[in-house]
């Protein structure tokens, strides 16, 4: 499923606009404040159903899609006595259900919504498949979202190397990197199964043509289970390889970077920028080739100037089953090859 258009009427009642995005790259640029970054959030709440929820005020929203499908949503605006009166009734409500409670004669459920709010009109019979990237790095002190959990204490206490939120992104995603070559350890596994049943019944009739044919089927099926992960490497050596680092898996299936036949590092001791990429890669990887929404904001921030040239490629050549909206600043992720996709922003005033 892709995204065909956002119609968005009186953003903070005055902003009204509509802009068509491609199915393959859509690149917005704009000066900072020219809503760049407010369309994604727009997106990533309606796909998200609002659980991503950040407010804006607004009309009406519309996103559509291709297969005739699409989200609207109408905003209501609330007086300060309806507001009074809708915080009396919440109350009235939630008092019955703490009574319902207590005497155990709950029947059904009760869906408060919060609302200056959201009418959702039409939504989606499906999840939709998108990704909504936004890396950034900072000392897990100062990580509010991190810190206060006494959860994510518990979890990263005694791990030492996680300094920084990139480098909590990098540990989750690591262990998710982990179950996916499981998963591919099992298929593999499969394969070698099924031809060695089929091998006896070659060898026993002594068809040796049969065989053959077995074994390049064989071949062929294990190219594609290991192909999503060998382009993954690939590319990330193709875009380290004036650093020396080549990514590697030791004996436990973690990344490493090898600097020569002696000297390992992990992943968590990169750079922030090199850090930022592995993230990228890594997320666009685990989607193994699945059809995806890619929502990216200013992925340029701590990427070098040759890596933004090859970025889209880059993106598109691991899994080229994306559709990617992303907002930058940046004229070498543009570079003339995509010169066709950009959509010019000037306080939302759309420029094709």
């Amino acid at each position: 499923m892709k995204i065909k258009k956002l119609s968005v009427e009186k953003l903070w009642n005055k902003h009204t606009f509509t802009i068509d995005f491609n199915d393959d790259i859509t690149i917005l640029i704009g000066k900072n404040g020219s809503g760049k970054s407010t369309i994604l959030n727009l997106i990533d709440n309606l796909l998200s159903n609002g659980k991503n929820n950040k407010l804006y005020e607004f009309s009406s929203i519309n996103l559509s899609f291709d297969e005739k499908r699409e989200i609207t949503v109408k905003q209501t605006s609330l007086n300060m006595q309806d507001k009074i009166e809708e915080l009396d009734s919440i109350k009235n409500l939630i008092a019955q259900l703490q009574k319902d409670i207590l005497n155990k004669k709950i029947e059904e459920k009760h869906n408060i919504l919060d609302k200056t709010i959201l009418k959702e009109d039409d939504l989606l019979d499906k999840e939709i498949d998108y990704l909504f990237l936004n890396t950034f790095d900072m000392e897990v002190q100062q990580s509010n979202r991190v810190v206060t959990s006494s959860n994510s204490k518990k979890h990263y206490q005694g791990k030492s190397y996680i300094k920084t939120e990139l480098d909590i992104l990098l540990n989750n995603l690591i262990t998710d990197f982990k179950l996916y070559l499981l998963k591919i350890k099992e298929e593999v596994e499969l394969i070698q199964s099924e031809f060695d049943k089929q091998l006896n019944i070659y060898t026993e009739e002594n068809d040796i043509e049969g065989l053959k044919e077995k074994l390049i089927e064989k071949s062929k099926k294990l190219k594609s289970v290991y192909q999503n992960r060998d382009t993954f490497k690939n590319k990330i050596n193709q875009l380290f390889l004036d650093t020396g680092k080549k990514i590697t898996l030791d004996e436990n299936n973690s990344i490493i970077f090898e600097l020569d036949e002696n000297n390992s590092l992990t992943p968590y001791q990169l750079s922030s920028g090199e850090k930022q990429i592995l993230i990228i890669m890594l997320n666009i990887m685990l989607l193994d080739n699945k059809p995806t929404i890619l929502l990216m904001d200013e992925p340029e921030i701590s990427l070098h100037v040759e890596w933004q040239r090859v970025f889209i490629e880059t993106l598109l050549e691991l899994n080229p089953n994306l559709q990617i909206i992303i907002a930058t600043h940046s004229p070498a992720i543009v570079s003339k090859n995509f010169r066709s996709k950009v959509i010019k922003l000037s306080n939302f005033n759309v420029k094709g």
